[in-house]
């Protein structure tokens, strides 16, 4: 018995030390566990990610998108990623992508496509301390999101960006032109607010969930967005022999809205002697100066969906040229075309070195090279030009002599070009003398500028009856009665005029030139007093804000009263030409 119990006692004993083990083992694995789990959730646990979009649809319909994208990330140091998708609908839109952290400098930047779904993945990549908060800012520009169809224009784009993380918070901002008026449904995801003054919706997404996005539609009215596709433009660089640089600039467009009289172009700084052509020649009568002309087509509007092609002529300012240090020594500052509001599809550059200039430094390679007998050409092609993309161009050059590198084949060449040159001013002086023993027809011209002051009167009744209807001096009955006379008259006119232009032109090239720029200015009067009644329209029927209703009126306007101006100025000068 005694030995049973010590047995027993001893069993006991064995049997606690073991369970006491077992439980420490317990403990030990259970604390593993939990550190794993806890070191686990910690590397998985995502960073912190905020994005403020403010998307900007421009007056030539070009949408310029700007995300400012906070991270607050909990990884370790060193180099991260951060993914921007484009959805596959509007991929091939995307024209410009860039990013830049909060210093201004550019971040390496990566375009994956995902041959799956489709999306354009925009990547970028920055360093990052633990626990940093990191902010930085993507630009990217797309063409296409706007279209105009039936007096409206359409915008289609995404909501918010699409994203391969989760976002604490999207604040998404979308800001139009400024006599823009939006048509949003009800129960609209997006509000109307207002933008530095500027028309604009706004919605706040909160958060915002990964590989998520929902299409964004509206339409807008305005009178000053102009739709235009470039389809491509060319500019020609060369240096004059006895001095100076001349540029060529040939644009080619399409208008893809409603018609319009004229573009506008942006020139190099204090640009000179500047001439707008066509393919039958100068459309212009005299040249002009400055960083900006309008061009017009010389038969007077482009209408939707017309194509126009034209090229500005003129010389580069001597601000563009710095010398350096050694003698000899030049810098020539440009861009490969002057930054412009639209997009241009295809440019291509050529810049004509004579061989007295030896090019010694470019900060853009060419992408050819053509070395000729006397001259160099430097040939650039880009696609997808955008207002962002840096087109700057320095090219330093040393200055041999002229003609030093000039053969005596050339010389001779020359000379006989001065020789021909002119013997054809001296046939032309001929011919413009014996130009003036032509009788005049004067009879035909009086009828004509006759009939032109009649069209001018008709067309100050049209606006004393629109300010007559707007003030309610007449009744709705009288306006359309009236009015209805007055359009039946100018359509007569219109009728005489067309065949004794045509006969008029054909007796003298001048007289050809002052009707052609009278219908240009008529054309520009007619479009204007069409943008001044639309404007009215959507004033009265409460689609703009009174304040941007007299500004934008009051710029019309002007533009009316100069068309008018110049129109009677013309028509005076072919009085004259009648004696």
């Amino acid at each position: 018995m005694i030995g049973d119990e010590a047995y027993n006692l001893g069993a006991i004993k064995v049997a606690k030390v073991n369970f006491t083990i077992i439980a420490f083992c317990v403990i030990i694995v259970a604390f593993l566990v939990v550190t794993q789990v806890y070191v686990s959730a910690m590397e998985i646990q995502p960073r912190g990610v905020n994005v403020q979009r403010t998307v900007y649809i421009t007056d030539w319909g070009v949408t310029v998108v700007n995300d400012t994208i906070t991270l607050t990330d909990t990884h370790e140091a060193g180099s991260t990623r951060f993914r921007l998708g484009v959805p596959a609908e509007f991929a091939s839109f995307l024209r410009y992508a860039q990013a830049k952290d909060e210093s201004g400098s550019p971040l390496p930047t990566t375009r994956i496509l995902d041959s799956t779904s489709g999306v354009l993945w925009v990547e970028f990549k920055l360093e990052k301390e633990v626990g940093e908060t990191h902010r930085f800012n993507v630009a990217t520009v797309y063409s296409d999101l706007v279209s105009y169809q039936m007096g409206r224009f359409s915008f289609n784009f995404t909501e918010t960006p699409l994203l391969d993380e989760k976002a604490e918070l999207c604040n998404v901002t979308v800001v139009l032109p400024r006599d823009s008026t939006v048509n949003i449904p009800e129960n609209y995801s997006f509000a109307k607010t207002s933008f530095n003054g500027l028309p604009a919706l706004n919605a706040v997404f909160k958060p915002l969930q990964p590989f998520t996005w929902k299409p964004l539609n509206f339409t807008f009215q305005s009178i000053t967005v102009q739709l235009f596709k470039v389809h491509w433009a060319e500019r020609k660089v060369t240096f004059k022999p006895l001095g100076g640089i001349s540029v060529e600039d040939s644009y080619s467009v399409t208008n893809l809205s409603t018609s319009t009289s004229q573009i506008e172009i942006l020139l190099p700084k204090n640009s000179s002697n500047v001439m707008a052509y066509d393919k039958l020649g100068p459309i212009w009568d005299e040249p002009q100066k400055g960083d900006r002309v309008t061009v017009s087509p010389r038969y007077g509007t482009i209408k939707a969906n017309e194509s126009f092609t034209f090229t500005l002529k003129y010389d580069l300012s001597n601000s563009h040229l710095s010398r350096r240090g050694t003698l000899g020594q030049y810098e020539l500052n440009l861009t490969l075309i002057t930054p412009q509001p639209f997009i241009i599809y295809h440019l291509t550059t050529e810049i004509t070195f004579p061989k007295s200039l030896s090019v010694n430094e470019v900060s853009k390679p060419p992408d050819t090279l053509s070395d000729k007998l006397y001259e160099v050409r430097y040939l650039y092609d880009v696609g997808d030009v955008t207002p962002l993309d840096d087109l700057s161009l320095q090219v330093g050059f040393k200055y041999d002599g002229f003609w030093a590198a000039v053969r005596p084949i050339g010389i001779v060449a020359m000379v006989e070009a001065a020789f021909c040159a002119l013997y054809a001013s001296l046939k032309t002086v001929k011919r413009e003398v014996v130009e003036e023993g032509v009788t005049v027809p004067a009879d035909q011209i009086r009828r004509v500028t006759e009939l032109i002051d009649e069209k001018i009167g008709l067309r100050n009744t049209l606006e004393d009856l629109d300010e007559k209807l707007a003030k309610k001096a007449i009744s709705k009955n009288d306006y359309r009665r009236r009015r209805r006379g007055v359009e039946t008259r100018l359509a007569a006119i219109n009728r005489l005029l067309k065949p004794l232009k045509s006969s008029l032109a054909s007796l003298n090239p001048r007289y050809g030139e002052i009707l052609n720029l009278m219908d240009k200015a008529e054309a520009e009067v007619e479009a204007v007093y069409t943008s001044i009644r639309n404007l009215r329209v959507q004033y009265r029927i409460g689609k703009i804000e009174k304040t941007a209703y007299l500004s934008i009126h009051e710029e019309l306007r002007s533009r009316l009263e100069k068309a008018k101006s110049k129109l009677e100025s013309l028509n005076v000068s072919l009085k004259e030409e009648a004696g």
